[in-house]
């Protein structure tokens, strides 16, 4: 192998490994968010825009890992 092919090899495997840390990084911060929400309390008045706020947070996340994905 080439030199210049080797480096390529080379950046493009720590790329996906990379690509491939934040993607889990993302699955664990998605379900963290899922306990939080789960844990709220419903009877008080902060409940509803705190859970609006997780389930954007965690759109915008699932739509980083699609983005990751392709």
């Amino acid at each position: 192998m080439q030199k210049q092919q080797k480096v390529l090899l080379y950046l493009v495997s720590t790329k996906f490994v990379h690509v491939l840390s934040r993607i889990q990084e993302i699955d664990r911060d998605i379900q963290e968010l899922k306990a939080v929400k789960a844990q709220l309390n419903t009877d008080r008045d902060y409940c509803y825009p705190v859970s609006i706020s997780i389930e954007l947070q965690m759109n915008n996340l699932v739509n980083e890992r699609v983005k990751l994905m392709e």
